[in-house]
């Protein structure tokens, strides 16, 4: 992905497992969930359940909302913002702000432990 061109439609949402040099078919403990400007919906499927996704693109502004079910693993999350290279990102867990890190290089990035059955909005 980082060196191949990718054309995402307007809205897209690709989840990835971002655990390095493994080949383990386990659910990923760290997700990588590339989110491209627009609205969208994406259900990742999984053997614990699933995890539902739902991007939405106002004004100078993209949010994206996520919760996933009590069955799957809690995991280390990183959503990146393709189309966005700076900006404030607020993340709300169960509608609290919660403390995040933030980077911002060619994409603004976000990463957070999430913890099933809780709803998380990034904006």
């Amino acid at each position: 992905m980082e060196s191949i061109p990718v054309f995402a439609k307007a809205g897209a949402i690709v989840p990835l497992d971002a655990r390095k040099n493994t080949n383990s078919i386990a659910e990923p403990d760290k997700l990588k969930v590339m989110v491209f400007n627009g609205n969208g919906a994406y259900t990742l499927r999984e053997d614990g359940g699933e995890t539902r996704f739902a991007s939405k693109a106002e004004e100078g502004k993209q949010t994206l909302s996520f919760v996933a079910d009590e069955g799957t693993v809690g995991r280390r999350v990183t959503l990146e913002f393709r189309n966005v290279q700076d900006g404030e990102v607020t993340v709300l867990a169960g509608g609290t702000p919660i403390c995040v890190d933030v980077r911002a290089d060619d994409f603004v990035s976000v990463s957070f432990d999430a913890v099933p059955g809780t709803e998380y909005t990034a904006e």
